[in-house]
């Protein structure tokens, strides 16, 4: 048919807010659940330097070579000199943090790997997850998609 009928999204740093395309079809054709909301946490390997650290300042990450799943928390960030590096998801990232001696950003409760640490960043950089489906389209597998969902995160 050319449409999908659900996606997941994230929002980092209230990106969404400021797309006017997805603004205008939110609630006109597409409908929305929130099933994670929380701050991103600074990743790094526990040999990592940062690792001593207590919080972390935007200072704190000049030369450091950065890995992104995403590039709304870019936007919020002064990263002239940080090296860049974009992955497809989370679990890359936490590799290159390993392998790599990299840093990354993530959700806290996301990262699962015992050889790294989550640390929080001074200032507050959101991130939300996002269930879309087409508006009145509520079908049977819309509704086990969403109740999976709820069942696993809760805002």
């Amino acid at each position: 048919r050319g449409f999908s009928d659900v996606g997941l999204i994230s929002n980092v740093c209230d990106y969404l807010a400021a797309n006017e395309f997805f603004q205008a079809q939110l609630n006109k054709t597409v409908e929305m659940y929130t099933f994670y909301e929380g701050p991103l946490a600074l990743i790094v390997s526990l040999n990592h330097p940062l690792a001593r650290k207590s919080v972390i300042t935007y200072s704190d990450l000049y030369d450091q070579t950065l890995v992104f799943t995403n590039n709304g928390a870019q936007h919020h960030m002064d990263l002239r000199r940080c090296e860049i590096r974009t992955v497809f998801n989370y679990k890359l990232a936490e590799s290159y943090c390993l392998d790599q001696n990299c840093v990354t950003f993530m959700p806290a409760d996301f990262c699962t790997n015992t050889a790294l640490t989550p640390l929080p960043f001074k200032d507050h950089l959101p991130i939300s997850f996002h269930f879309l489906y087409r508006k009145g389209q509520m079908t049977s597998q819309v509704l086990t998609c969403l109740s999976f969902l709820k069942s696993i995160y809760r805002p």
